[in-house]
């Protein structure tokens, strides 16, 4: 009788794996974007208007934050898996009040899964700074992945053009022109005149995944005084992959290389990766660990700057929050190789909304970095706090103070919401 049962346990158990693992196609994608209805059942076709007019943004926007498409065949763990991480793609991107996907089965074809979408479009301009400029714009223009920002300050003047997706195709378009501002005209005495000049940034590339991009940059400098900066031209390839694993945990990872043409006798001046996760285990409460390396050809004029970023090298913002926060001086910290290490626990404190419809979160965090390069360690251990300005102003700033392991301290101020 128990070999019977035990039998019996076994069968059960496997057809409800082998049920899991089933092949499944997708028949049909419904997504709903406020009160009108789109259909699609063919991937050589758009997805066509059922009810309802036509939406501030498009389909082809929705579904872009997605892989699943119809007549696709995976396994339903996959596919439960990437509805999943359709729902956390389109919360996260900004756009939308509120994203739901699901996935049902179909009652005509039992063997054919349904997927359906919904959305609320949200806020799309934007608002947001940094250390001592603003920052002013719009995003999803046209119903599109277009995003256009103008800033203007003490320290960075400009405007920037981002379109993913471009055209409805896996094209990624930026570009961006950056004067440094009228603190560029002095000195940090203020006692002679300094070096103003403008920076342009052009950025092709392409989305792999939904979540993985490969983009490059292209960068130039032009001084008022002395005209084009051979020396700061620069062809920076660069992938980063995003991943929502839950809404608890989520990393980025990315990979960057540079490339200075100009310099004749070794162009290739350095390569750098870095990897971040963060965990949330209960509420309000996340940890967040970073770690990152980078190395530069020997005689080679290329280094890389653990102090802090400020200066436009890359639409690639993932390598800003690489410092060593504790009372080292700015020459300490540039190098042409290491190996980074970073920890955070992060409080959530408080999450309220500023009058008129502001998001606002106090973060107090504490943290430890660590550098390791030319057999030295360089660390840091203190505290600080954040003050984030989610959707729609999109401004984070950061106050900290650490120390090493010399004693020496230092207070940190960066426009960044951390790794």
């Amino acid at each position: 009788m128990k070999r019977f049962i035990c039998v019996v346990l076994f069968i059960l158990i496997f057809s409800l794996a082998s049920a899991e693992d089933r092949t499944a196609a997708i028949s049909t994608i419904k997504i709903f974007i406020d009160d009108t209805e789109f259909s699609w059942k063919r991937q050589s076709e758009k997805p066509q208007l059922v009810t309802g007019d036509e939406p501030v943004i498009t389909a082809e926007t929705v579904i872009s934050f997605t892989s699943l498409r119809p007549e696709k065949k995976m396994t339903r763990s996959a596919l439960e898996r990437e509805v999943n991480q359709t729902e956390l793609r389109l919360d996260d991107s900004g756009y939308f009040y509120s994203a739901k996907a699901v996935c049902i089965q179909s009652r005509k074809e039992p063997e054919n899964m349904i997927v359906i979408i919904t959305v609320k479009s949200g806020f799309l301009w934007r608002f947001g700074g940094g250390n001592a400029y603003g920052v002013f714009g719009k995003s999803c223009i046209d119903g599109r992945r277009l995003q256009v920002l103008g800033y203007a300050g003490w320290n960075k003047n400009g405007a920037s053009v981002l379109y993913e997706h471009a055209f409805d195709s896996p094209a990624i378009l930026g570009s961006s022109l950056f004067w440094d501002g009228p603190a560029s005209l002095c000195t940090s005495d203020g006692t002679a005149p300094g070096t103003s000049g403008i920076t342009g940034i052009c950025t092709p590339g392409f989305f792999i995944t939904p979540d993985i991009r490969f983009c490059t940059d292209i960068i130039g400098r032009v001084d008022f005084s002395s005209g084009f900066a051979e020396d700061s031209f620069c062809i920076s390839p660069f992938a980063v992959c995003s991943k929502f694993f839950s809404r608890t945990l989520t990393s980025v990872s990315a990979a960057q290389a540079y490339f200075y043409p100009c310099i004749e006798q070794n162009p290739f001046s350095g390569a750098e990766i870095i990897a971040s996760i963060n965990w949330t285990p209960v509420r309000y409460v996340t940890f967040a660990f970073c770690t990152a390396g980078g190395l530069s050809p020997e005689n080679n004029a290329h280094t890389f700057n653990l102090n802090w970023n400020t200066a436009y090298t890359s639409s690639n913002t993932v390598f800003e929050n690489r410092i060593i926060r504790s009372g080292y001086k700015p020459n300490e910290l540039t190098v042409e190789k290491y190996l980074y290490a970073s920890f955070e626990a992060r409080w959530n404190m408080a999450d309220f909304l500023l009058p008129p419809a502001f998001n606002v979160r106090l973060q107090p965090f504490v943290f430890t970095d660590a550098a390791l390069f030319d057999r030295t360690v360089r660390d840091a251990f203190g505290g600080g706090l954040r003050i984030l300005f989610d959707n729609p102003v999109f401004a984070y700033f950061t106050f900290c103070y650490g120390v090493n392991h010399e004693g020496t301290g230092r207070f940190c101020f960066t426009a960044t919401k951390g790794f």
